[in-house]
């Protein structure tokens, strides 16, 4: 299982849905991870959090 931290620095909206859709510098799409791994590639308590927040973005778009 890969372990993937979301980025902190992205401020667009088009630049989080990247990462979310294809991904980012040549890492996996956080769709992917999710639809591959579930919750195991967020093993890190700040990167649930944070995935949570993120979370309620993705699925308004």
């Amino acid at each position: 299982v890969p372990i993937y931290t979301l980025r902190r620095d992205l401020r667009t909206v088009s630049a989080i849905w990247q990462e979310y859709d294809e991904g980012l510098d040549g890492h996996p799409s956080v769709r992917s991870l999710e639809s591959r791994y579930g919750a195991r590639w967020r093993r890190m308590v700040k990167e649930r959090v944070f995935f949570g927040r993120r979370n309620v973005f993705y699925e308004a778009v």
